[in-house]
């Protein structure tokens, strides 16, 4: 784990890939998940706009559709049936891109939203189109976030009590790392 303070006078080279996985932008209410903490996705627009004064390429992985429907379906535990993650992610992944774009908004950046599976990174040219992407994303002063497209892939969305647990994104953020250029 890297923490940035927004204090650091040093210049920053290079891309880098920041990964926030569910637990990190859902706000919590005695064990309940009451949606998206907009406070906490308010930091990580601070935090961006941080690293691009300081002359880094940001590029966002993040996790949370899923609560995102959740909160606009009124529920406030995680579901098991695998459609039902599904379906929520696909509702929630618009009110996700929503949040960041209202937050990066006071600091003059845009949204790229960028759904993948694995698929998207096993051939040359679908990794090639991604890097373009991410490429076309600085030069239009936008932030690329990516995240599974979890309405068409299950393997982000892991039960939680799976021993495989170890997700959330975490093949994403790899995966962009390695074939977007991050140093």
């Amino acid at each position: 784990v890297v923490i940035i303070m927004p204090t650091l006078e040093a210049r920053i080279e290079g891309r880098v890939v920041i990964k926030y996985g569910t637990n990190a932008i859902a706000q919590v209410h005695e064990g309940k998940v009451a949606g998206l903490n907009l406070d906490r996705i308010k930091d990580i627009a601070h935090l961006i706009y941080a690293l691009y004064k300081r002359g880094a390429e940001p590029v966002l992985v993040s996790s949370g559709a899923v609560v995102a429907g959740m909160a606009i379906n009124g529920l406030h535990d995680r579901p098991t049936d695998m459609l039902k993650l599904q379906c929520l992610a696909a509702e929630g992944q618009p009110h996700l891109m929503l949040a960041y774009e209202e937050a990066l908004r006071p600091y003059g950046l845009g949204v790229y939203q960028v759904l993948v599976t694995h698929h998207n990174f096993g051939t040359p040219k679908e990794r090639d189109n991604l890097k373009s992407v991410v490429e076309n994303s600085f030069a239009s002063g936008k932030l690329a976030i990516f995240n599974a497209n979890d309405p068409v892939t299950k393997a982000e969305l892991v039960p939680a009590a799976s021993p495989y647990a170890f997700s959330d994104n975490d093949p994403v953020a790899a995966l962009v790392a390695i074939h977007c250029g991050a140093g």
